[in-house]
């Protein structure tokens, strides 16, 4: 199992989507992120090893506009998926994370969850 994470994660709240090969679609939350991931509750059930994308409204921005971040499926709890973030392939999805990261507006407390 794939098991590394680089930077402090941040626990939010954050409504996503999920869109898999042939443009399968399911709703989730985004629970937690980092420079390197994020964890995903939702009940899609991706395999493992695969990719995906994580669509959201760009966080902390005057006019939100939807942006889609490329993902890779490290691990497939019940509850959700733990992803890790492609950088550098997408200039507006490296920037919407590190919006996110930097904002704080839907930084949450509460315990780890993924």
């Amino acid at each position: 199992m794939m098991e590394h994470r680089l930077g402090k994660r941040s626990f939010v709240s954050v409504p996503v989507q999920t869109r898999f090969e042939f443009g399968r679609t399911a709703r989730g939350v985004l629970r937690n992120i980092s420079s390197s991931g994020m964890y995903v509750e939702t009940l899609a059930r991706p395999a493992a090893y695969t990719c995906l994308e994580v669509g959201m409204e760009t966080p902390c921005s005057i006019e939100p506009t939807p942006v889609w971040i490329p993902m890779f499926v490290v691990r497939c709890p019940a509850d959700g998926v733990g992803l890790m973030r492609y950088k550098d392939i997408d200039v507006a999805a490296d920037a919407a994370v590190e919006r996110l990261l930097r904002c704080g507006l839907f930084i949450r407390t509460g315990g780890a969850v993924g």
